[in-house]
């Protein structure tokens, strides 16, 4: 129905943006050319008919999900125009590629769509369908081995084990639990200056880092496929080609994939270890409860990247930290109120004894506490009340059985992303890539 409307530029550009392979591009214009010449006898109404069940079909899978009868139907209705156009593109002329409309596997076939512009009810993530009722979830509050990668990574393997022996389904570590939050470290900074020995520390940091991909990584990938669970866990990321450090955070699916968040903003001093995130600003992770997505620390201060996340309908909202202060409980009560979504408050314990004796400026962390971080991790349901209320000066590994039909019934009366906002008015572009 487009093609009828278009000028021979217009037809190319639409070709071209379909993705169509190089090689294939000129034969299918001039065909669509060609087609638009021929004037044949194609009912207008079933061209219309059939780009209304295309339409229908950006948001399929959701469907599917929803709907296996509607599903069928669509397909079936589908499979009917498809015939009807195949006979008519029958007639056309032998310059016309008879294979713009494949014969064979509808379903996975049909010509790629342009997305509707933002807003639409279709320009979401799959969220928010046939949830699993509960997720039982293992919160870990633990205190890293500091500088030290592979010890980190054997300890969260023992917390993931311990967690499958209590049938949990989604296991969350805190923030840089690998290779550890380096609390009151200014690795040698100064305005305009550096010293030698805040270099070496630095570079021993850098070393301890997490590359994705090597063996480290790949035993907590395996971990949480034998365990059957998601596992979320704060880590270092040292970049594999240019050396940058980033403050990341790593969704493993049970199926072996996974999801990278890398900070947006480092917070404070932060900047002058980790850089500013140049990707995986936003990613969600799919699950049996609805999509689950994390920000890291303070980037739960920024408004804006708090909304990026309830526009992609997340249930499950974790945060990895090290705020131990009492402030940052109220915090994340209003998150959770406002999100509609469970928050996962997951920070960890730090001890001055867990920071190496060999460090180069080991000295300027004797003015800290015995205790740098107290913890207080814990659950907020998405009314804002404690479900496990807040560990303080210990490690514990908290379990927890969340109902996941509470962040869909909190929403009746308020929905930031939906149906208590206005995109007329107020509208957040985000630059995924």
């Amino acid at each position: 129905n487009s093609v009828y409307r278009m000028n021979d530029e217009e037809i190319e550009d639409y070709v071209q943006k379909l993705g169509v392979p190089d090689k294939k591009i000129k034969s299918i214009v001039n065909g669509l050319k060609e087609w638009k010449k021929a004037e044949q006898d194609v009912e207008k109404t079933d061209i219309e008919n059939y780009a209304k069940w295309l339409g229908s079909l950006v948001d399929l899978q959701s469907i599917r999900n929803r709907n296996q009868e509607e599903y069928n139907e669509i397909l079936e209705e589908t499979d009917r125009l498809l015939k009807k156009m195949r006979n008519a593109l029958s007639a056309l002329p032998e310059t016309v590629p008879h294979d713009i409309i494949s014969p064979e596997k509808t379903e996975t076939k049909l010509p790629a769509l342009k997305r509707p512009e933002r807003g639409s009810l279709y320009d979401r993530e799959q969220n928010m369908i046939d949830l699993k009722d509960t997720c039982r979830l293992a919160l870990i509050q633990a205190e890293p081995v500091l500088f030290d990668k592979k010890a980190c990574t054997a300890k969260a393997l023992k917390y993931v084990e311990q967690a499958k022996e209590k049938n949990a389904e989604l296991i969350v570590f805190p923030e840089l639990f690998i290779p550890g939050y380096p609390i009151g470290m200014n690795f040698g900074f100064s305005m305009g200056k550096r010293t030698e020995e805040g270099r070496a520390d630095w570079k021993r940091y850098y070393d301890a880092s997490m590359v994705v991909g090597e063996p480290c990584w790949e035993q907590l990938r395996q971990a949480a496929a034998d365990a059957g669970a998601y596992v979320s866990i704060g880590f270092s990321e040292r970049d594999a080609v240019i050396g940058t450090l980033y403050n990341s955070n790593v969704i493993f699916a049970p199926d072996g994939t996974w999801k990278v968040h890398r900070k947006l903003k480092p917070t404070g001093t932060e900047r002058v270890v980790w850089g500013d995130a140049d990707r995986a600003f936003f990613p969600v992770t799919e699950t049996p409860w609805g999509n689950v997505g994390s920000l890291i620390c303070w980037e739960s201060y920024m408004p804006l990247a708090r909304v990026a996340l309830y526009e992609k309908g997340i249930t499950i909202y974790i945060s990895p930290n090290t705020n131990d202060n009492p402030e940052w409980q109220a915090t994340i009560r209003h998150i959770a109120i406002e999100g509609k979504c469970y928050f996962i408050n997951s920070d960890m314990l730090v001890r001055r004894s867990s920071y190496p004796e060999d460090l180069k400026t080991g000295a300027d962390l004797a003015s800290l506490p015995d205790l740098v971080c107290r913890g207080g991790s814990c659950i907020v349901d998405p009314y804002g009340h404690y479900v496990t209320e807040p560990v303080w000066d210990r490690e514990e590994m908290i379990v927890a059985d969340l109902d996941m039909q509470l962040p869909a019934a909190c929403r009746m009366e308020h929905d930031a992303a939906g149906h208590y906002s206005r995109p007329d008015v107020l509208e957040l572009i985000v630059h995924e890539n």
